[in-house]
């Protein structure tokens, strides 16, 4: 059998990382008594740990409660980890990672929720970018929800709130020193949630720590954002009423959402640019309402109950007119994540109680059901416990001193409302215009459309831009985005565009995120292929045993997305005789199955997505054949099924299926030399594979074992110089794909048999890493072009330039200047062009305080092979001057933006202008 091609799991691509710039010669060495010996009596500081990684090594915590996960894939580094006396009775740890490879700058992560212990995980994404990294324990030992260490104890309060990160960035930055011998030229933080908060308050309290601040939808309204979430579950309760929502329900109010609000961007794309320009009428969802024939729907108390989530939450004075704003309200979007704030059981989340009893009172007995009103909220903001709000806008001295802080906040939080980051814009804002300073000098907020809490998107959208956390919520803590070549810059990675704004004074003006193929799970699936009009009554699950494998190497025996008439599965463990006959009798089963006509001669045909094995066993084996036999089963000749009879004869007439993915590998043969080779459309739609399917039931098994065989066909003209043999690929939402599914065609016919043919449309092919060859190798450099520039690029390169561009002022004493690029231009690419990205722009033109443009960008011209892999993409610009709070479920009397055509500008080189 000719060489199968390697079929590739739908996906998209990621931005990464690599090495880093240069080795240093360190002034100590990595042991308990040389790390001991760079501190001071005034620390009051115990080394616990000192020890040196080799490359590509694991470290993590046993008995770490809040980030039990290893940090893995590390270079070569020395680890520390240090504890801090800060009171009589309280102390907190801290560790840093010390690479062998340093970029000469210092990184703090931040926390999250109410989480207690050493964030490895996240310092391991940091160390990857060549800083030395640190993370403070804040304190105690816990999960993200457990507030018990805090009762009756206010040191401890004092060490989460603030004073544990402000200590171990002051003796880590001194670690530093003595190790390297230099001081870090520049000093950073990273931090979303929690870590938001502690980032903006350090800017706030301790304005000479941090050079840079990335600070992700902060929770700096502390003592309102624990006591908010009891009061959303307030209103969404008890259970047994009327106007309660299940938590299912939310699936189908975020669907109904984004049918309404999708186009008010002016392009339907799955992605909600800006709720402020929706005017969201949830009365479409009104159980009996003939205008709609969705599957879910609402009564009116429900409806009731949904409007009151989405209204900020106020206060009238009494006898007066006055209004108090206490806590903004959940926005157009974060459907999704909502139920996330509500509890269960009848009882609210442990955020809210939790910090009320544990937290804010000191009392295990305070009881919300009797004890919680609007004092509530008064008291919380008197007490302040630990002093734990971030609410001193006056930031003079970071200002004074240089420093820069880039906010963001997804659309999509159902967390922390996005309005949160827009009234802490509007504070600082106007705190600073009394002062004469125009924020945007040195802090800029980013509004990132369908971005969930700090990560993470919703259908479409892109959300991964370099944030906190990133790269920790991918596979594997995200080592496999690090060698992407072609994102390593400050256009695609936050935390690089922020070190450019500190070092090189360019400011940060837009930052482009990116949706990643394997973040493209099958509700996502599903959803593009019901964009191409694909009919989905069922879907495999997310995650979990069985669920189809995400990967840039896919092999024999994993679980792939297969489509189908939802039709019974005959034939699955029945042998009732020997020899030929039974594909005949398993033959008539499966024409006996067929959908059946109604009294008008309509039939009703469903189809479903399902996770099956690559590599087909045929319904009569009894035992599992192994390995070896599924690999010899995983494509099916066309020409094998134009004849009668046959192992297929069962399958191509009643069980006919689609193999999602989103192209595939073949290797040229030169002599002895074989050379992978990556295929994909060129327009960038999903890769439809004609194939069969079929179950087994093994002797004495219970469940049964579904799997399946791609079609293959003669190659078209131009993949004849790759191989013979190519997939039968048919085109999404067709009349030929609907025809091969159709299960009434129980009959096998020369209609079918025709649409078995060389692919007339245009593919992309090109070399690609030998790495793919070896099973179980994984990571997205497999789909980028071996002879693209793009491979030689990696965050080394970031610092390495910055480094020499230093150099050279230095040496010509020139003036500082700021490198451009430049910008796209509408003739460059003509209206027919395909369009495989798409870029959203968040905000208008600079000066306009909200809008949201939507541009599509296509490949350049000239179609070159070594193009970076399709990708989706959001561009996120700003918000500039103070923002106006707008009701979401108003227009804001706001014209929507129209979408404009473009083309693509592609960066390969990032050229920084630090000192």
């Amino acid at each position: 059998m000719p060489s199968a091609p390697r079929i590739l799991s739908l996906l998209l691509w990621a931005a990464g990382c690599a090495s880093q710039v240069s080795s240093q010669k360190f002034s100590t060495g990595c042991s308990l008594e040389s790390i001991s010996a760079l501190l001071t009596i005034e620390n009051q500081a115990e080394v616990l740990t000192a020890s040196q990684l080799g490359d590509n090594g694991t470290f993590g915590e046993a008995g770490n409660i809040a980030y039990p996960q290893n940090a893995t894939h590390l270079p070569p580094l020395c680890v520390v980890s240090i504890n801090v006396t800060s009171s009589p009775t309280s102390s907190y740890t801290f560790g840093i990672f010390l690479p062998d490879e340093w970029n000469n700058r210092f990184l703090a992560v931040g926390n999250g929720g109410f989480s207690g212990g050493i964030n490895w995980y996240a310092m391991g994404t940091g160390v990857k970018y060549g800083f030395a990294t640190m993370s403070t324990s804040t304190g105690h030992n816990s999960s993200n929800q457990d507030m018990g260490w805090a009762l009756n104890n206010p040191e401890a309060k004092a060490d989460w709130a603030g004073r544990s990160l402000h200590g171990s960035t002051v003796i880590a930055k001194q670690i530093v020193e003595g190790y390297y011998g230099a001081a870090a030229n520049r000093s950073y933080y990273s931090g979303c949630s929690t870590g938001g908060r502690q980032g903006v308050k350090s800017a706030q309290d301790h304005p000479e720590d941090f050079d840079g601040i990335l600070a992700g939808a902060p929770a700096w309204m502390s003592t309102s954002q624990q006591l908010w979430q009891l009061k959303v579950r307030a209103v969404n309760l008890p259970e047994d009423e009327p106007g309660y929502l299940p938590p299912a329900v939310f699936e189908a109010i975020s669907d109904e959402v984004l049918r309404q609000c999708d186009g008010s961007d002016g392009i339907v794309d799955g992605v909600v640019m800006n709720p402020a320009h929706c005017d969201f009428r949830p009365e479409k969802m009104l159980c009996g309402d003939a205008r709609s024939n969705r599957s879910a729907c609402l009564t009116a108390p429900q409806i009731a109950t949904l409007k009151q989530l989405y209204r900020p939450l106020i206060q009238l004075d009494a006898g007066v007119h006055n209004v108090t704003y206490v806590y903004p309200n959940f926005g157009l979007g974060s459907e999704k994540q909502m139920p996330s704030s509500f509890g269960s059981n009848n009882e609210p989340s442990l955020y809210g109680t939790e910090y009320a009893k544990n937290y804010l009172f000191d009392d295990p007995s305070w009881d919300w059901t009797t004890q919680f009103d609007y004092s509530t909220f008064v008291e919380a903001a008197r007490l302040n416990p630990g002093n734990v709000n971030a609410d001193n806008f006056d930031l003079s001295a970071f200002y004074g001193r240089g420093g820069k802080l880039v906010q963001y906040h997804g659309y999509a939080d159902g967390l922390i409302p996005t309005d949160v980051s827009r009234v802490l814009y509007d504070e600082t804002w106007a705190a600073m215009a009394a002062r004469g300073v125009d924020l945007d000098e040195f802090w800029r907020l980013f509004f990132v459309p369908g971005m969930q809490h700090c990560s993470g998107g919703v259908y479409d959208a892109p959300w991964y831009f370099g944030g906190s956390g990133h790269a920790a919520a991918l596979e594997g803590n995200g080592q496999h985005v690090f060698p992407v070549p072609g994102m390593n810059d400050a256009r695609h990675d936050v935390l690089l565009a922020l070190v450019e704004w500190v070092e090189s004074g360019k400011g940060v003006r837009e930052i482009v995120a990116t949706k990643f193929g394997n973040d493209t799970r099958p509700s996502q699936i599903r959803r593009m292929l019901e964009d191409d009009d694909m009919s989905v009554d069922d879907a495999p699950e997310d995650e979990g045993q069985g669920s189809p494998r995400q990967t840039y190497n896919f092999a024999p025996g994993y679980h792939g997305v297969v489509y189908r008439a939802d039709v019974p599965d005959r034939g699955a463990g029945h042998r009732r005789d020997q020899g030929t006959s039974q594909q005949d009798n398993a033959t008539s089963e499966a024409i006996s199955s067929q959908p059946k006509s109604n009294e008008s001669g309509d039939v009703s045909v469903k189809y479903k997505m399902q996770s099956m094995q690559w590599g087909l066993i045929p319904f009569w084996t009894k035992r599992d054949p192994g390995y070896s036999t599924l690999s010899k089963t995983i494509n099916c000749r066309d020409d094998s099924l134009s004849t009668p009879g046959g192992m297929w004869s069962t399958m191509k007439a009643g069980k006919r299926c689609i193999v999602v993915a989103q192209g595939f590998y073949e290797w040229l043969k030169n002599g002895k030399e074989k050379t992978p080779h990556f295929v994909k459309r060129k327009d960038g739609q999903l890769m439809c594979f004609a194939g069969l399917w079929d179950c087994a039931q093994y002797e004495d098994a219970q469940d049964k074992r579904y799997t399946y065989t791609i079609i293959t066909t003669d190659s078209n003209k131009q993949l004849k110089f790759l191989h013979d043999r190519m997939p039968v690929i048919l085109n999404p939402g067709s009349k030929e794909l609907k025809t091969w599914l159709d299960p009434k065609r129980y009959e096998w016919s020369k209609e079918l048999q025709d649409l078995l043919k060389p692919f007339d449309g245009e593919l992309e092919c090109y070399a690609v890493s030998k790495e793919v060859g070896k099973v179980g190798n994984n990571s997205p450099s497999f789909i980028i072009p071996v002879a693209s520039k793009e491979n030689k690029a990696n965050i080394a390169n970031f610092f390495a330039n910055a480094s020499a561009k230093k150099k050279s002022k230095e040496a010509t004493e020139l003036e500082p200047t700021i490198e451009t690029k430049e910008e796209p231009k509408e003739s460059q690419v003509g209206q027919d062009q395909p369009v495989p990205e798409v870029i959203a722009k968040a905000a208008e033109e600079e000066g306009s305080q909200e809008g949201a443009g939507l541009k599509r960008e296509a490949p350049d011209a000239d179609g070159d092979a070594d193009k970076e892999p399709p990708r989706k993409t959001s561009r996120v610009s700003p918000v500039k001057g103070r923002q106006s709070r707008i009701n979401p479920t108003s227009n804001g009397n706001k014209s929507p933006v129209k979408a404009k055509q473009g083309g693509t500008q592609k960066i390969t080189k990032f050229f920084a202008n630090s000192s």
